[in-house]
């Protein structure tokens, strides 16, 4: 059999989560402190609940290697950024002290592994060869690649809601109406990662995960989530598309 990353012959592949399990542990729900649940937008499938998360048989020992210390960043990442308070004026949450390539790698990892995974929840994230194939060349060259490509934002559930403990199946939004974005659901987040050769508009720069970049006051933001301020959000720039 083949590993699905570095394409060579391998005696077995090995368990490969696609939302590394430690981070999966953080979507617990207050009633039962060791289970999160998943959700499909598929509606023939129930809502499930899952100790571990969702994984796949995708790669080599070797390769698996690969993705431990961007999960292990990305985990500390969400600890912190959880921890926050939710300020008094729900505007939006700072947080300092990230490592750029770590974090952008972690979450590039999470939509190759989905798009390549055969589980049923990630059935909809389909990028395509072309994406497919300069997804494996970043990874294994660990290279973010430059804020264009696939360009990240994130918000954070208020934690007072359910919604914080519930890993949902990817869902897809557009930026003015053209440019596609998949949406992960992880550790009480949702994450937009950009999966189109189409440049975000420069005037959205600020929105993103851009190495080097100091964060500006953001707009007024409410509603069930909030703005974590690696960028500030922008509201409104993008919208949900259905399956």
């Amino acid at each position: 059999m083949k590993c699905k990353l570095c394409n060579k012959d391998t005696e077995r592949l090995v368990k490969s989560h696609v939302i590394a399990q430690s981070i999966h542990a953080l979507s617990t729900r207050e009633e039962d402190p060791t289970t999160a649940v998943l959700l499909s937008n598929d509606p023939r499938l129930y809502p499930q609940k899952s100790r571990t998360g969702v994984y796949d048989r995708l790669v080599c020992l070797s390769c698996e290697a690969i993705f431990q210390p961007w999960e292990d960043h990305a985990l500390e990442f969400f600890r912190k950024a959880y921890s926050l308070a939710i300020p008094t004026k729900r505007t939006h949450l700072e947080l300092k002290g990230y490592d750029h390539d770590k974090l952008k790698l972690f979450f590039i990892s999470v939509l190759w592994k989905a798009d390549v995974s055969n589980h049923k929840v990630y059935q909809h994230v389909k990028v395509g060869e072309k994406h497919r194939n300069k997804l494996v060349d970043l990874l294994i060259g660990k290279n973010s690649g430059g804020w264009q490509d696939y360009s990240i934002f994130m918000e954070r559930f208020n934690s007072s809601r359910p919604a914080a403990s519930i890993m949902r199946s990817p869902g897809k939004a557009r930026m003015e109406r053209k440019i596609k974005f998949y949406v992960f659901y992880m550790a009480g987040f949702k994450i937009y990662i950009k999966c189109d050769s189409r440049k975000v508009p420069e005037k959205y720069r600020d929105v993103f995960l851009v190495e080097g970049h100091t964060p500006v006051p953001p707009r007024p933001y409410g509603g069930e989530c909030l703005a974590v301020a690696l960028k500030p959000l922008t509201v409104g720039i993008l919208k949900s598309q259905a399956q």
